[in-house]
């Protein structure tokens, strides 16, 4: 098994009009993501676990610095790619895991039927086996927001800006379902979000770091469970 390599993340949510001038900015000097080439964005969703004294979200609420979760996430409307990440935290680093699953899979996980994942040949499906056993794990919530991606090469930037946040609160059965209302989180919430793996391009950090604004502690599963914030 490969060590795990963690990436820095910063979180600073922004205004609208700092959304404009970001967006105008980043695309000047970055490249947008392949995947998002042909419209300028795709949206994506993601539907999260937990267990039964809901620690990701009070270890989140608290502020733990050492913290790790599960979700399931596609893109756009491609119920063909579908994957199961595993996304840890130490004190401002990021790692993720990911395997796919199947459509048939994801709905199986869903509801519960999970036996089969204790001898599937995926490693992270069998750990994601014994924490649902263990720590009685349960799908909490769907987050689905729009995004826009932008990658610089040196130092593996990516930076992406994230808006049209909403939630489906506690329904989620209809994960697989992109067309079903969700709940909005905050029509004019924005969310800027850098990733890099050891340095951030000083030309980079002074594009987006103006107007004073601040790296906040920011969870978008916390939102979907405590949408009122």
């Amino acid at each position: 098994m490969e060590s795990l390599k963690y990436r820095h993340e910063l979180k600073i949510r922004i205004s609208p009009s700092c959304f404009g001038v970001l967006k105008k900015r980043l695309s000047e000097v970055m490249n947008i993501d392949k995947n998002a080439e042909k419209v300028g964005f795709y949206t994506i969703h993601s539907l999260y676990f937990d267990d039964i004294y809901d620690s990701a979200l009070m270890d989140k609420v608290d502020g733990i610095s050492h913290k790790e979760k599960f979700r399931i996430r596609y893109y756009n409307n491609d119920l063909n790619y579908i994957k199961l990440e595993k996304k840890r935290k130490l004190r401002g680093l990021c790692s993720k895991e990911s395997e796919r699953i199947s459509q048939d899979e994801c709905r199986r996980i869903i509801s519960s039927d999970i036996e089969w994942m204790k001898t599937d040949e995926r490693r992270l499906l069998n750990e994601f086996y014994v924490k649902i056993r263990t720590k009685l794990l349960k799908p909490k919530t769907i987050i689905t927001y729009d995004r826009i991606p932008y990658v610089y090469n040196l130092g593996n930037v990516r930076i992406t800006l994230d808006y049209n946040l909403r939630t489906s609160l506690h329904n989620t059965e209809v994960f697989l379902s992109s067309n079903v209302f969700r709940i909005p989180l905050h029509k004019e919430e924005f969310l800027l979000e850098v990733k890099y793996d050891d340095i951030l391009p000083d030309f980079i950090e002074r594009l987006i770091m103006f107007s004073n604004l601040t790296v906040i502690s920011y969870s978008k599963y916390e939102r979907g469970r405590r949408p009122w914030l």
